[in-house]
């Protein structure tokens, strides 16, 4: 793997939590789109980021116990953007994987999963590499 393959070992990583609620996702958007650009992705691969953490959001959203905060992380490494976001849930079960919902999120990354966990928290992950790299 040459340095160009490589990329930065690391832009800096960046966490938001807010309330779980809808007013709350453009600065989600916001935070996104300017950690894609930030790590050098092309204005496409922004836009379909930015569309696949505010599905993944609104799902979360949705899912989310009264009073609920979301919480999301951002990491970029190797030119890789890696997302991952969370909510304390009363669902015990996971998205169907072929919901529309879903089908938005998996398309517009590399990789998207999910899971709940012992203490009902509902997570979301989704990596997405640069175009060059696919």
């Amino acid at each position: 793997m040459d340095s160009q393959e490589q990329g930065p070992a690391t832009t800096a990583d960046f966490d938001v939590r807010v309330p779980a609620g809808p007013a709350h996702l453009p600065s989600i958007r916001i935070v996104t789109a300017g950690m894609a650009e930030r790590a050098g992705f092309d204005s496409d691969i922004v836009a379909e980021l930015v569309l696949a953490v505010d599905e993944a959001c609104s799902l979360l959203i949705r899912r989310s116990t009264e009073g609920a905060r979301l919480t999301c992380h951002f990491s970029v490494a190797h030119h890789v953007l890696l997302f991952r976001a969370q909510v304390s849930s009363p669902s015990t079960w996971v998205p169907k994987t072929t919901s529309f919902c879903w089908r938005v999120i998996s398309s517009l990354s590399d990789s998207a999963s999910t899971m709940v966990d012992a203490d009902g928290v509902l997570h979301i992950e989704l990596r997405r590499r640069e175009a060059a790299l696919r």
